[in-house]
């Protein structure tokens, strides 16, 4: 997850690597430990990708509708 969140190109390497995989797998481990861990790993894979979402939900909504609440990133 580290080297997700320093390097640009990270999740690109690590996915050309089956270290996602990995990492998934080690969501089952006997270990709570380990669980734990790999949690924290996937939730760095992913964040760069809810960022992403949370620019496009803001740019994507009318900027006059009271309705909808825009959230702080």
């Amino acid at each position: 997850g580290e080297y997700v969140r320093h390097y640009p190109r990270g999740k690109v390497v690590i996915e050309q690597l089956g270290g996602k995989q990995m990492v998934m797998q080690y969501l089952s481990h006997e270990d709570p430990n380990v669980r734990f861990e790999a949690l924290i790993a996937v939730q760095k894979l992913m964040v760069h990708n809810w960022e992403y979402l949370g620019r496009q939900l803001q740019s994507d909504q009318p900027k006059d509708n009271p309705g909808l609440v825009q959230t702080a990133a």
